[in-house]
C-alpha cells in the first residue's frame, strides 16, 4: 500500500516491496537495502529519491511499470554536480570507477540490480537514460587527447559505458560507502637526469626514456589512474623562447605504455596526452626532439582523479652545431676538440662572446650563434684576446689533414 493514504479504513497488513526505500519521504513502504556490496567487497549506497536530495533536481525518474515500481520518484544529476558533491552530488571521492561499476553489474547481471536489489533502472522509452549511472573517472579517447566523462549501464551490459564531454546531461547516481583509495604521490623520472636539477640531456636524434609512477598513502603503485602528459614552450639557452610555428619544437612521444600509441606530437604547449596507469602504476613513453635547433623543454604529468598531484621534469636535446657553454644561444654538445688523422689536437672554435675583446673581430652567424672573424690576419696571433698564439696556428697540411 502506499505510505501516506488518503484516510480510509486502516489497511490491515503492509507488505514492503524492493522497489521502496524504507525512509519517510518515500511514497510506498519498502526493503530497498541501503547498501549493496559488489563481488570485490566494494560497499554502494542506494539511490536517492528526488526528495532526499539537498537541492532539487534537476530532473527526476519515474518508472510506472505495473505494480512492481510504481510510484517512486528518484533523482537524477549531472556529472559536474555529482563529481563536486553538491546539491545531492557524491563529490568525486565517493563516486565508484568504471571498474567498479562493471564489477558491480557482474555482481547482479542482466537486470538483477532492478530485480533483485529494486534499483530503479529500464530500458523503456525516455526513462532507457535509467541504465546508466555515473562513474568518479575518465575514459580516454582512442586518440588520447580528450578524458571523457562515463556512465556505465547497470541494466543491461556492464560492458556498455556511455561517454560524454557534457556537464548537462542527466545520468542515475551511487555513492561509494567509503571513499575511493586516492592517489598520493605521483613522480615523472627522465632517465640520465641530474639528480640536482632535474634536468635530462640528449642529443638531437636520440631519446630519453621517461616513467610516471603514481602511488597511494601506503606507497603502493596504483592501477588504471588517468595521467595528463603535457609540455611547456621550449626555450633556448639564451632563454628565448623558440618560434610557435613548431617546425624545430616538434617535442614527440614514443612507444606510449600502456595505451600502445606508436607517436604522440606534441608540437605546441596547448597539446597534450591523457594515460592510464598499467598495474605497476606506471606509464612509459620516450621523448624526442628531431628536429630541435639545442632547445629546453618542461615535460609535465599531472593526475586526473582529483588528487591534483603534479611532476615536471627539463628535457634538453643538443645540437652538435653549439659549443656546451653559457654563452651559446642554443643548447648544444660540440666537442672541446679535434684530432685529425695524424693525431694532432685541435679545439674548438671560440664564440664572439667567448673572446675577453672583441676588438679588431666581426660577427660571424652560423647555425643560430655568434661566430667571429679577425679584421686582418696579423690580429689573429698578436691580438691579446685571441686564443691562440702563432705557434699554436695550425699549419696548412694540418688543416687539409683535418678536412680530409
Amino acid at each position: 500500500p502506499p505510505r501516506h493514504p488518503t484516510p480510509t479504513a486502516p489497511s490491515p497488513l503492509i507488505c514492503p516491496g524492493a522497489p521502496s526505500p524504507d525512509t519517510p519521504k518515500a511514497s510506498y513502504w519498502g526493503h530497498m537495502a541501503e547498501t549493496l556490496t559488489d563481488s570485490s567487497g566494494v560497499a554502494y549506497k542506494r539511490p536517492l529519491l528526488a526528495s532526499e536530495f539537498s537541492a532539487t533536481p534537476g530532473k527526476t525518474l519515474t518508472i510506472a511499470n505495473g505494480y512492481y515500481d510504481k510510484g517512486e520518484t528518484w533523482g537524477m544529476i549531472t556529472v559536474d554536480k555529482a563529481g563536486n558533491g553538491v546539491s545531492g552530488g557524491c563529490g568525486r571521492d565517493y563516486l565508484p570507477s568504471v571498474s567498479n561499476l562493471q564489477t558491480l553489474y557482474n555482481t547482479w547481471p542482466d537486470n538483477a540490480m532492478r530485480s533483485r536489489n529494486g534499483w530503479p533502472m529500464t530500458s523503456s522509452g525516455n526513462n532507457n537514460v535509467s541504465r546508466y549511472w555515473w562513474a568518479g573517472d575518465y575514459v580516454i579517447s582512442s586518440d588520447g587527447a580528450q578524458s571523457l566523462y562515463a556512465a556505465v549501464n547497470l541494466f543491461n551490459d556492464g560492458n556498455d559505458i556511455k561517454t560524454t564531454t557534457s556537464t548537462t546531461a542527466y545520468y542515475m547516481q551511487t555513492c561509494l560507502a567509503s571513499p575511493r583509495r586516492a592517489a598520493a604521490s605521483l613522480t615523472l623520472t627522465l632517465a640520465g637526469q641530474d639528480e640536482a636539477t632535474g634536468i635530462a640531456k640528449a642529443k638531437k636524434g636520440e631519446q630519453i626514456a621517461a616513467t610516471v609512477t603514481v602511488k597511494d598513502a601506503a606507497g603502493q603503485p596504483m592501477k588504471k589512474v588517468m595521467v595528463k602528459i603535457s609540455r611547456g614552450t621550449s626555450y633556448n639557452r639564451a632563454n628565448s623562447a623558440a618560434s610557435a610555428s613548431g617546425a624545430t619544437d616538434d617535442i614527440t612521444l614514443r612507444n606510449v605504455m600502456p595505451s600502445g600509441l606508436a607517436t604522440s606530437l606534441l608540437d605546441t604547449s596547448a597539446k597534450y596526452l591523457y594515460v592510464e596507469t598499467d598495474e605497476l602504476g606506471q606509464v612509459t613513453f620516450t621523448l624526442a626532439q628531431d628536429s630541435t635547433t639545442g632547445l629546453k623543454t618542461t615535460i609535465s604529468a599531472a593526475t586526473m582523479d582529483g588528487s591534483n598531484l603534479t611532476d615536471s621534469k627539463d628535457a634538453i636535446f643538443t645540437v652538435i652545431t653549439s659549443p656546451d657553454t653559457d654563452k651559446a644561444t642554443y643548447w648544444g654538445h660540440m666537442p672541446e676538440t679535434f684530432t685529425n688523422s695524424k693525431g694532432v689536437e685541435f679545439a674548438r672554435p671560440l664564440l664572439r662572446a667567448e673572446l675577453s675583446s672583441t676588438t679588431d673581430t666581426s660577427g660571424y652567424l652560423a647555425n643560430g650563434e655568434n661566430w667571429y672573424t679577425w679584421s686582418r690576419y696579423p690580429n689573429l696571433y698578436q691580438d691579446s684576446a685571441s686564443p691562440c698564439d702563432r705557434l699554436g696556428l695550425p699549419t696548412m697540411d694540418e688543416l687539409k689533414t683535418l678536412y680530409a
